[in-house]
């Protein structure tokens, strides 16, 4: 392979190597883009799958192969308020689960799997959460915190993406999916979704998508509602605010990139203070046990930190410090009230036990328990 030509050796790895999508990506997703008008469905995120070995060979083949799987190749993101999925490893969210940290303190650790530093196209699926009607409506609070775990994971996103040298070409697309079309208007909370990415600036191309409404009226019915002017079906008259409006913030957005102006940052003294009340709540979520043994309900537990923990990363997305420290006072009180509980479980155990108690039994030796056979044959 190593006397054959180098166009004809990148043509064979092309072959060899996914050098189109890895992860699901829509074949319209580029559009008629001569480079990308190609793009298929999916070509599975199994690793396995991908000749990886290959790039082992030696260092020439390694070097040409590798611009042609992490050069051309578009990377698939999928986010949503459960995970965060890329190619070949998964995240899932749990703000408290007795397998994560809150808000995936180890996160990284799960997806380090791509070497983001050599990748230069990426394409993103932001999907939020269902907006139920009828008896399964979803509450706006409970909507808004689900929403916050989206945005968390793009948080994340955004910081995994920092570590690239350089994007060339960066798509993204949200989609909502509701019951009824008689919404005041996705446009907003698809803005606020995509706040994190503004902060890189190793993106060259940035290209973000119509919003996608799904319309679900019943199990069997869905139909898909487009929210800007890049499509063709984005033709709906009562949404034509929407469109309006999706489309200025895409324009003004769109052009940001490239860009080398200083990114925003977060105040550090905002930063501390959050990451002390996530640490308080991991300490916390760890001291009661699943059966809820002495007297502590597991489950209200994990949900007032769960409310703690939203109300401190609202806090955290306004740069609220003040709201922050009120915040955190309510910790300590949730630990004096576990304590409490185990205490009163405490005692509760030992007025039981207490009772049992006299004289004689107090006084007996383990020798007199336990005596040997031949003593008792005796």
């Amino acid at each position: 392979m190593l006397k054959l030509p180098t166009e004809v050796r990148l043509r064979i790895f092309e072959y060899l190597l996914p050098s189109e999508s890895l992860g699901f990506l829509p074949p319209e997703i580029y559009g008629d883009s001569d480079e990308y008008s190609d793009i298929g469905e999916s070509l599975g995120c199994d690793l396995d799958d991908w000749n990886m070995s290959l790039l082992l060979v030696n260092r020439q083949i390694y070097q040409e192969a590798s611009s042609t799987l992490y050069g051309k190749a578009v990377f698939q993101v999928d986010i949503d308020d459960e995970s965060l999925s890329v190619p070949g490893s998964r995240f899932m969210v749990g703000p408290v689960s007795p397998n994560n940290n809150p808000h995936g303190q180890g996160w990284k650790a799960q997806l380090e799997i791509l070497p983001y530093r050599k990748i230069k196209v990426f394409h993103v699926e932001i999907t939020a959460p269902a907006m139920l009607d009828g008896p399964h409506r979803i509450s706006t609070p409970n909507w808004e915190k689900l929403l916050h775990d989206v945005h968390d994971n793009v948080h994340r996103l955004a910081s995994l993406f920092k570590e690239v040298n350089r994007i060339r070409n960066l798509s993204v697309a949200v989609s909502f999916v509701t019951h009824s079309p008689l919404i005041e208007s996705v446009v907003a909370p698809a803005k606020w979704l995509l706040e994190p990415l503004w902060a890189l600036r190793n993106v060259q191309r940035l290209d973000i998508k119509d919003i996608q409404l799904h319309v679900e009226p019943d199990r069997t019915t869905r139909k898909m509602i487009l929210i800007g002017t890049k499509s063709a079906g984005a033709d709906n008259v009562s949404l034509q605010a929407s469109h309006m409006e999706w489309s200025a913030h895409v324009k003004e957005k769109e052009a940001l990139f490239p860009s080398t102006d200083v990114a925003p940052s977060v105040p550090p003294k905002i930063l501390e203070m959050y990451k002390r009340i996530d640490d308080a709540a991991v300490a916390l979520r760890d001291v009661v046990p699943y059966g809820g043994e002495w007297g502590v309900n597991r489950c209200e537990h994990l949900n007032q930190l769960r409310e703690i923990l939203h109300l401190a990363r609202v806090a955290r997305e306004n740069e609220n410090l003040d709201e922050l420290l009120r915040i955190g006072t309510k910790l300590p009180k949730l630990w004096q009230r576990v304590l409490r509980q185990q205490e009163e479980r405490r005692a509760h155990v030992d007025a039981k036990v207490s009772c049992l108690e006299s004289k004689e039994t107090t006084s007996l030796t383990a020798a007199e328990h336990f005596r040997s056979k031949l003593q008792v044959n005796n």
